[in-house]
């Protein structure tokens, strides 16, 4: 027991740091007798406050500290105060502010000469900046004209001081606030080894790395700290889910107010593969605090926190000057949302996890009060949809409901002027939930802002012209730096409809989406036709497949076996189709009787079947039509991976594809090699 004992003993003066002690001699014009006090912070110890009483302009303060500190003096009546920041450390600290300087005065101690020596540098600054400005109008020291002055005085003093600990504090004093990461990065290589190596240094190289890499589309840095039961917990464990990173603090009045909000997101979409990790910027005296609230207010998400306050390692990863700050992170790691709140959360949630729901809310920006009416078209999962609303003081709402991740809408401004009409429009993509659409007086110039789908298309558009290449390249680099967003989607689907790529190339990309993106049905759909591209390539055996001719009877392609089919894929609104139409109608005359028969398969939708029996009808086109008005996502299209129309198979009697796209006289050659 003894020998434990000694044990224990030996070891405490290497986890006690030893205490030096201090001095403070301080002397002041006004008042000349009263109290002051001395305040300082410490993240382990917490808050400490002595006080003393002046007289005759002259105060004293003795006590003792394990490490340097940044102390604040303190006196004067309650409508005036004055402040005075030093270094407090081991020695005696001489403070003078006498009658009539506009400055105090630091010396004694090492680091306290280094800070007149800094400081001298600001005053002189301030004072040039300031020169002609009256005294009420000085600028403020956190404005623009100080802060872009402030880092050549650290510069010039770094210069002269590069192993004073009091330019590491200047530059981590500037960096928290303001985001210069090249400049700030140029003062760090030129401070001493020792210096950066310091807990501070580490620090400042961390909030340097996090103003360059926590911005949407980087990936989301890394993190791991302790949870409220002391397991470490990291960002990574979450991969393969949504996850939104929530910045807050328990005396931060800002983030209690949110965390309703932030609730309600999280009870909502928690079964969605959506996860929060709330990140507390709590002190070590708060510990409690933070655990009481989190179980008070039944935030039932993982919570984690190093407790140490804007020191916090996620905090300086993620550059967060300010609570409640947030980052929502896809399940790839990449960062996709920042510092989202209230509806805008919601929102953004909604998008991410099929909300069917849709609004448009447009304005035209006129000094005239105009009139008329706005029509919406869009085509969402095959199905067309229409509506149409008046113009009331210069603005027009649409809602809806849609099936699929985005829809391309298109908006038409009718006005009637004189007897005349005057058309305008507009063309965007729609997610879920609420959309804004700005007109100027001229409709056909908008912006929709806030729409993120909308920025990344114009993304890809500038990335095509900037870098001058091809649209399948651009789309490519695209898609593998945005596996979530639609637009990839749209852009893989332009490129495989277009013949850009081949279905091997296709696939590949296609393989880069995220999970979610691929649970939706377009670009499930375009899998589809992709595996179907490869499947209908002469030689193979012809996919079967059973829809619906013009009276509702049930036609299948395998009811034709033992004879050629052409499997004619077209739609009633396809001017090329309807030409081919009248070409094809003499060739099935002429070989109909001899074993051929066309089978025409419609990409029409439900509100354009009236138009296809129309088209039938005005075309003469005696030979089965079947649909199942599902658009450009009939099955039978998609299984044969038809992308545009007309497209053609040719299949020979024992249900084989021989030729694909035979048309005109191409088609009447091979029919005429085959059936004579």
């Amino acid at each position: 027991m003894k020998k434990i004992f000694f044990f224990l003993s030996a070891l405490i003066p290497l986890f006690i740091q030893a205490q030096h002690p201090y001095t403070v001699k301080g002397q002041i014009a006004a008042p000349l007798n009263g109290k002051i006090t001395l305040n300082w912070y410490n993240i382990e110890s917490g808050k400490h406050l002595d006080s003393a009483k002046i007289t005759d302009g002259h105060f004293t303060f003795k006590g003792t500290i394990d490490q340097h500190q940044t102390g604040q003096l303190i006196y004067g009546s309650l409508n005036f105060q004055k402040s005075i920041l030093f270094y407090l450390e081991p020695g005696t600290i001489l403070i003078s502010y006498p009658e009539g300087a506009e400055y105090p005065n630091l010396a004694g101690t090492p680091l306290n000469k280094d800070l007149q020596a800094y400081n001298q540098l600001l005053y002189a600054f301030l004072d040039s900046v300031n020169k002609d400005r009256p005294e009420g109008k000085r600028y403020a020291w956190y404005s623009k004209e100080i802060m872009s002055g402030k880092l050549q005085v650290i510069k010039k003093f770094v210069a002269k001081h590069p192993a004073s600990p009091v330019s590491l504090d200047q530059l981590n004093q500037y960096s928290i606030g303001n985001k210069t990461p090249n400049a700030l990065d140029s003062l760090y290589k030129k401070l001493s080894s020792t210096l950066q190596r310091s807990p501070a240094g580490i620090e400042l190289a961390t909030r340097i790395s996090g103003m360059r890499s926590a911005d949407i589309g980087d990936n989301a840095p890394a993190i791991t700290l302790p949870d409220t039961s002391g397991h470490d917990v990291s960002l990574s464990d979450f991969k393969g889910k949504y996850v939104l990173i929530d910045f807050w603090a328990t005396w931060c009045g800002p983030c209690m107010a949110e965390m309703p909000n932030v609730k309600k997101a999280y009870d909502k979409y928690k079964t969605n593969g959506f996860e929060i990790l709330g990140v507390s910027l709590d002190r070590p005296d708060s510990k409690d605090l933070w655990k009481k609230v989190i179980v008070r207010d039944h935030l039932n998400w993982t919570h984690i926190s190093d407790l140490k306050w804007w020191n916090s390692k996620a905090a300086m990863a993620y550059y967060v000057n300010s609570v409640p700050a947030n980052f929502l992170v896809d399940p790839q790691g990449k960062i996709i949302g920042k510092n989202l709140r209230g509806e805008a959360l919601q929102k953004k949630l909604a998008e991410l996890f099929h909300s069917t729901s849709f609004n448009i809310d447009g304005k035209i920006l006129s000094d005239t009060m105009l009139k008329g009416k706005v029509f919406l078209q869009y085509e969402d999962d095959g199905g067309a949809g229409r509506d149409s609303c008046i113009l009331v003081d210069n603005t027009y709402h649409f809602s809806g409901t849609m099936k699929d991740g985005a829809i391309k809408a298109n908006l038409f401004w009718i006005q009637p002027t004189d007897g005349r009409h005057f058309s305008g429009f507009a063309q965007f993509y729609m997610a879920p939930g609420n959309t804004s659409v700005v007109h100027q007086a001229r409709f056909n110039t908008f912006d929709v802002p806030g729409s993120a789908i909308q920025k990344e298309n114009q993304w890809l558009n500038n990335l095509q012209a900037r870098h001058n290449e091809v649209y399948a390249d651009s789309a490519k680099f695209f898609i593998r730096q945005h596996p979530d967003s639609w637009i990839s989607y749209v852009a893989l689907e332009n490129m495989t409809r277009y013949r850009m790529i081949d279905q091997d190339t296709a696939a590949v990309l296609y393989t880069q989406f995220s999970p979610r993106l691929k649970t939706y049905d377009q670009p499930a759909q375009l899998a589809a036709k992709i595996t179907g591209m490869a499947a209908t390539i002469a030689g193979r055996p012809a996919i079967d497949f059973i829809q619906s001719d013009t009276s509702g009877k049930p036609v299948s392609l395998s009811s034709f076996k033992g004879k050629y089919v052409l499997i004619k894929f077209w739609a009633s609104w396809c001017h090329p189709c309807r030409a081919e139409n009248k070409v094809l109608t003499p060739i099935y005359h002429k070989y109909k009787d001899k074993g051929f028969e066309v089978l025409g398969v419609s990409l029409d939708n439900a509100v354009g079947k009236p138009a296809w029996i129309k088209a039938i009808k005005d075309d003469g086109t005696d030979w089965t039509q079947i649909c199942d008005f599902k658009g450009a996502l009939n099955d039978a299209a998609v299984k044969y991976g038809v992308m545009v129309v007309p497209t053609s198979f040719l299949v020979d009697p024992k249900g084989n594809i021989i030729a694909k796209n035979l048309m005109g006289e191409a088609l009447d050659h091979k029919l005429s090699n085959l059936l004579n």
